[in-house]
């Protein structure tokens, strides 16, 4: 407690200096999202910059950033990449497979950006940069529905409404700690990503005419489907893989369908994952 009222006393004293900064304090604990969007209302000027207060952003992040968008008008959001910094104390999932300086790249293209959305969050939130037309017009919001992974949920809406793109180089140093949301609530932060990559399959490739959605039961249907569009060798590759992880039946029929027209689009170690799954289904859980 000491420490959070020293913090506030500086920041008070900070905004005595400068009118811009404006120290927001809630009367009651709401939480972090609506805390999040509490302090987004209250933005006014023409960008829209936040980071987290355990992570490290550059000192010249937000110039680095607006230098680009104040020469394109189309880009309306724009981060880079991360470097990790690794706690003492980090656990968790996080701090098994990387370590402190580790540089974690953003894909930078709008593109590119769109195609890693199928499959993970590929936006670094600690260092993002939006015009604040764009949250005003649409009125957009951190959705509390989607709790612990309301940032990938976010970034998705954004990116329907306008380029967004990645500068290539490290501008955020983003903490691993014991303490964090990866780390507390991963399963939860599972559920809910799986739950959006759904919403992002169904919002590119759903076809009404033809009664197919995503939100539903997975069969060789929607396989099918996807196919058909012509997207790339790569993309059809890592998606059909994840869809075949996902069936809602291993059946007879489905094997087959794997076996004569899908088989050749898989490497040798997809293959055997996804017969081991038409073997024993019960025994794994679904990537989609």
């Amino acid at each position: 407690m000491r420490s959070y009222t020293g913090l506030v006393s500086v920041l008070e004293s900070f905004a005595q200096q400068d009118n811009r900064i404006k120290v927001i304090r809630n009367e009651n604990n709401l939480g972090f999202v609506a805390s999040l969007n509490k302090g987004l209302s209250f933005c006014s000027g023409e960008f829209i910059a936040r980071t987290d207060s355990d992570d490290i952003v550059n000192l010249d992040w937000i110039e680095t950033i607006l230098q680009y968008m104040l020469e394109d008008n189309s880009i309306v959001a724009m981060g880079g990449h991360l470097e990790i910094l690794m706690s003492k104390d980090a656990t968790g999932n996080l701090s098994k497979y990387c370590n402190n300086g580790d540089i974690w790249h953003a894909p930078l293209t709008h593109d590119e950006i769109i195609t890693e959305m199928f499959f993970r969050n590929p936006i670094h939130n600690n260092c993002m940069i939006m015009r604040s037309d764009i949250y005003h017009k649409y009125n957009l919001t951190f959705d509390n529905n989607y709790i612990h992974a309301e940032d990938f949920k976010f970034w998705f809406e954004v990116s329907k409404l306008g380029k967004i793109v990645n500068i290539d180089k490290v501008l955020v140093k983003y903490r691993v700690h014991s303490h964090q949301t990866s780390s507390l609530y991963r399963k939860i932060q599972n559920s809910t990503a799986i739950r959006i990559r759904r919403e992002i399959i169904d919002y590119y490739f759903s076809d009404e005419k033809n009664n197919i959605n995503f939100m539903g039961e997975i069969t060789t249907k929607h396989i099918e489907h996807i196919l058909s569009k012509g997207k790339e060798k790569e993309f059809n590759q890592r998606l059909i893989y994840e869809l075949y992880c996902s069936l809602s039946k291993y059946d007879l029929y489905s094997f087959k369908m794997f076996l004569f027209k899908h088989m050749h689009i898989f490497s040798l170690k997809q293959k055997i994952k996804i017969i081991k799954r038409f073997i024993r289904p019960y025994k794994y859980s679904k990537n989609l």
